[in-house]
């Protein structure tokens, strides 16, 4: 009682205390502002090293990246497959340097350092490329560094950054990028209270901007001071050194200490401030007191109807509102209030997880109990509902005294909730069930979202890795990995417009293939930034395409370059020499008695025979050079990079020599020669027409003078060209004359063997000459122009025979004639008049076709699509010729109406049941029928390929063994004939004395060289 008297003493005794603790709490706090301060400016210059250190960083990238350019790539692989520099490893270097500038337009494009110079150079020191002429870093030979390094080249101000080249694991050169270091001025301050410095670790000052001023030993104490420590040094200024990494670099941050510390409290106001927390004190008392009461008055909402209860743990007691009783309906006494009542009235698969929440929060590792589950009801059903509480008070000693919480019925949300749940697995199992993979993707977080089970077997991953992949990644490896054009289609189809494209992918067990990829923007309520992608597999597709591609591109018999590819690979070899200044020769080969022989031995013979010279022919040239096959028994060498013209003949005397050797052919020896025309580029001509043209020249000289030999070309021989300029002067007054007239060779059906089509094929007689060849008259009418007229006449003629033969026979033939590219270019408005010329002499307008070649619908022109809508509108038929000779895209066929495609007898000539040809012949067949499309097979020569093609599927056939050309009475007869007799099966042929009198023979000794025919046509 006495203490409780002198309570005034033991609240001063309290007080005096608690302001001594909380003035040294204050002082504590002081000491620990201090260090915040501290710790915020050393932040503040760290962050300058991060920055730094980041833009170091992102140079390493960049450099890294240009290591593994696909380009770099590509030349290592060329060089360790020993491919020379003019066979493609400049054409890399060139892609390389190409890859340089575009990598510096990005830095341009992106900001921060750029690139002022990209080297690459061999494992030998050697520089291969670089990305401006100038002196790039010179680097030691040897296998290059080890790993990437950085260096700063303090005299020039310049960042240096060395990346080594991996290949096969091992280093195969380097990648040097020089980049000024004066943009890193923006990122340094340099004020009256504050400055930054960038120093090397030996203190050296690198001046980008305004010297600092402080002496060398100073700088050099800066530089070795401890790391992002403040230190005091002259001046009243902090230092604090913060090390950029990656090049030997620091930046060291100078400021007032005045500026860091004037924020501290001063000790009266330290003292004033211990009053505080006694009032505060007072204050949570009160305020802890009116909280107590206030959740008890809570309670008492009987009148509002909230469902609200009461848990008083102490007691055990549960207690709840009206509202809460008429929810679940029941009564007071039948809620009951114990704990066991509660626990019991909850679902038994529920009961678990609302004990587990409320014991964590009483527990306190939850800050509130929150549980939804289901509750018995008194009509005995199951309702859901939300229940929540709080402990309101505690014990003295901290432990809950009284819960009070609130509890809602959820059925409605919940019943949403599994119609939504029922909607997403009716959805989820139809987008399983679409045959094409779908993916969707987040852009923004640049990730897969979702995918469905074609994904997973398509890239052969579980849903789990794949939400953890992105777009890109699905390609990562393969030649298209890194292309930008997969940024700028997403870019695009976010923006609205659908993208579609081809792409290369590859599956987690490393198998490339490719992909018909569809991206469009989802429209799913959630965000813009959501695509949508479809990928169907075409690989067998392209498969097929990369075939008829090395069909077009490569002679299917010795594998040798193609007439196409030779021009191509001529041309490049030009430029080559013309920028290396270097002479080249072109040889022009012709095999001697080659067709005696073929025709003697068979075309098995012949076909060995030509398998085994060019690989002879191959044997007496370098690897560098170029050995092709025009057709038949023609081959062009192309000799690169002379230093000894000497070695020309050297080499063209090799040739003939081995090609005289015997050929040990199954069972026969075979003796054969050679003819070989030379002319030397740039001394003889600069281009390729007329490089081949003067070899083609020289090998007819080689031919005149007794064969087995070879002959350069000389101006002498210009005297063909003077003959052409005749031949196109009688051409001209030939047209419309009888020296022109037409042959028909029947195209037969080769399933019922039934006759009625026929191609008219051009012939021209010579009063002086003789006959004379197509090959030979009609690139003449082409270069003249006189190609318009001639056609027209051939197209007029050809007319006027098929209504003489519908009306004496009364049959419906339809006869086909070729038109050549130059003279579909020049026929604007020709179409209208044939299409009135069919009108007037009452020929429907089905009975003719054009036939032109596949070149003129690859990557047609608008005015290409507009010559041939004509022809569709003037009701004539369009046929393919020699389909599958010259390109490899098929998109063509679906762009243009087209009725036949003819099968080239290149493919026909060799062809037997397991043969790769067969294989072609009928993926042609079934696709031009896929699309509506009938198919002719030119060159059939034997039964065997006619029973070949039509066990294929093959509509019409066309070649000797069906029939030769006929002259017009002969084939008049023909067709009276058959008229006569129902139709035998195609295999019979259609023999007869008209199609033995229409087979020509050369004269006794003469020899008939077959030449290729023009890709223009077929006359």
């Amino acid at each position: 009682m006495r203490l409780l008297t002198r309570w005034p003493v033991l609240v001063a005794l309290m007080f005096g205390a608690y302001a001594a603790a909380l003035l040294f709490n204050a002082f504590q706090a002081q000491a620990q502002l201090r260090s915040a301060a501290e710790a915020r400016v050393v932040a503040d210059s760290k962050r300058v090293g991060i920055l730094m250190s980041d833009v170091l960083a992102d140079r390493m990238q960049d450099a890294a990246g240009l290591a593994e350019l696909p380009e770099i790539r590509s030349y290592l692989a060329n060089k360790s497959l020993g491919m020379s520099g003019r066979y493609g490893l400049d054409a890399n270097l060139g892609a390389i340097e190409a890859a340089f500038h575009g990598e510096r337009s990005r830095q341009t494009t992106r900001g921060g350092l750029v690139s002022a110079q990209i080297a690459f150079y061999d494992e030998e020191g050697r520089l291969l490329a670089e990305m401006v002429p100038g002196a790039p870093p010179r680097i030691a030979p040897a296998e290059g560094p080890a790993s990437p390094q950085q260096s700063v080249d303090r005299a020039a101000a310049r960042l240096v950054t060395t990346v080594p080249v991996i290949h096969k694991d091992t280093a195969a050169g380097t990648v040097v990028t020089v980049a000024e270091l004066a943009p890193l001025t923006r990122s340094l301050i340099a004020s009256d209270t504050y400055r930054e410095l960038l120093l090397t670790d030996r203190g050296e000052e690198l001046k980008l901007a305004a010297a600092s001023g402080l002496g060398a030993e100073l700088l050099r104490r800066l530089a070795a001071m401890p790391a992002h420590t403040p230190v005091p040094i002259d001046g009243g200024l902090l230092a604090i050194n913060s090390p950029v990494a990656g090049a030997g670099l620091t930046v060291v941050s100078l400021l007032a200490a005045a500026d860091v510390y004037n924020h501290l409290t001063s000790r009266p106001m330290l003292y004033a401030a211990c009053a505080v927390p006694l009032l505060l004190l007072l204050a949570a008392l009160m305020y802890e007191r009116m909280r107590s009461r206030t959740e008890r008055l809570q309670f008492a909402l009987d009148g509002g109807g909230e469902c609200v209860w009461e848990w008083e743990i102490e007691r055990g007691r549960w207690r709840y509102s009206p509202g809460w009783l008429r929810m679940l309906g029941l009564s007071a006494a039948a809620a009951g209030t114990s704990l066991r009542a509660w626990e019991e009235r909850i679902h038994p698969d529920d009961r678990h997880r609302a004990l587990a929440e409320l014991r964590g929060h009483l527990g306190g590792t939850r800050d509130t109990y929150d549980s939804e589950h289901r509750v018995r009801t008194g009509e005995g059903r199951w309702l859901w509902v939300h229940d929540s509480g709080i402990v309101a008070r505690r014990t003295r000693n901290g432990a809950p005294a009284t819960m009070v919480g609130t509890c809602s019925d959820i059925g409605e949300r919940k019943q949403v909730e599994a119609s939504l749940l029922s909607s997403e697995q009716r959805l989820r199992t139809i987008y399983n069930g679409i045959g094409e993979a779908l993916l969707i993707l987040d852009l923004q977080a640049d990730r897969i979202l979702d995918g469905n089970d074609r994904v997973l077997e398509m890239f052969g991953c579980t849903r789990e890795a794949l939400y953890s992949l992105t777009f890109a990644s699905l390609g990562e490896g393969t030649p298209m990995s890194c292309a930008p054009e997969i940024e700028q289609w997403a870019s695009k189809a976010a923006g609205g417009t659908p993208q579609s494209f081809e792409w290369r992918a590859r599956a987690r067990d490393g198998r490339e293939f490719w992909v018909d990829v569809s991206m469009r923007r989802a429209d799913l309520g959630e965000s813009e930034d959501r695509l949508l992608v479809l990928m169907r597999d075409i690989s067998e597709r392209k498969e097929s395409e990369e075939t008829i591609w090395r069909q077009a591109n490569f002679d299917g018999l010795t594998g040798l370059p193609n007439r196409r590819m030779f021009h191509a690979r001529l041309e490049q070899e030009i430029r080559q020499s013309r920028r290396t200044g270097t002479p080249m020769a072109v040889m022009f080969l012709d095999l001697d008695r080659f067709k005696e022989i073929n025709d003697t031995l068979g075309h098995h013979i012949g076909d060995v025979l030509l398998l085994e010279a060019a690989r002879r022919v191959g044997l007496c040239v370098r690897e560098s050079d170029l050995v092709a096959r025009l057709g038949g028994d023609e081959f062009t060498v192309v000799l690169t990079g002379l230093q000894d013209l000497d070695g020309v003949d050297r080499a063209a005397q090799a040739i003939l020599d081995k090609l005289s050797e015997p050929f040990e052919l199954d069972d026969e020896r075979v003796y054969i020669t050679a003819s070989i025309g030379i002319t030397l580029y740039p001394r003889d001509a600069a281009d390729a027409h007329t490089l081949l043209k003067q070899a083609d020249q020289a090998m007819y000289a080689a031919k005149a003078q007794g064969r087995n030999r070879f002959s350069h070309f000389t101006p002498s021989m210009q005297t063909a060209s003077q003959s052409r300029l005749r031949l196109a002067g009688d051409l001209r007054a030939a047209i419309g004359g009888p020296q022109f007239r037409l042959l028909y060779q029947p195209i037969v059906d080769l399933r019922t063997g039934a006759l009625r089509k026929a191609e008219a094929l051009l012939r021209w007689q010579h009063p002086a000459r003789g006959a004379v060849s197509p090959s030979e008259f009609i690139p003449v009418a082409e270069e003249t122009g006189l190609i318009v007229e001639l056609g027209d006449w051939v197209f007029r003629e050809t007319a006027r025979q098929v209504q003489a033969w519908q009306l004496r026979h009364g049959i419906d033939l339809e006869v086909s004639f070729n038109v050549s590219p130059v003279q579909f270019h020049r026929m604007d408005g020709l179409q209208a008049q044939w299409a009135r010329h069919l009108r007037e002499i009452g020929l429907p307008q089905r009975s003719l076709t054009l036939e032109i070649t596949e070149g003129l619908l690859l990557d047609a022109n608008q005015a290409v699509t507009e010559q041939l809508l004509k022809f569709r509108d003037a009701g004539l038929r369009v046929a393919i010729d020699d389909f599958g000779t010259g390109y490899s895209s098929l998109s063509y066929l679906k762009k243009f109406t087209i009725d036949y495609l003819k099968i080239d007898q290149s493919f026909v000539r060799n062809l037997s049941p397991d043969s790769e040809d067969m294989t072609l012949c009928e993926a042609i067949i079934a696709m031009a029928h896929k699309l509506g499309i009938q198919v002719i097979a030119e060159g059939v020569e034997s039964e065997a390929q006619q029973a070949l093609l039509a066990r294929a599927g093959c509509d019409f056939g066309q070649g000797y063994a069906l029939s030769r050309p006929l002259e017009a009475q002969a084939f008049d007869a023909l067709l009276a004939r058959r008229a006569e007799r129902p139709a035998r099966p195609a295999a019979a042929g259609l023999g007869g004395a008209a199609a033995q009198s229409a087979t020509v023979r050369p004269a006794s000794g003469a020899r008939v060289r077959r030449r290729p025919r023009p890709l223009s046509t077929r006359w």
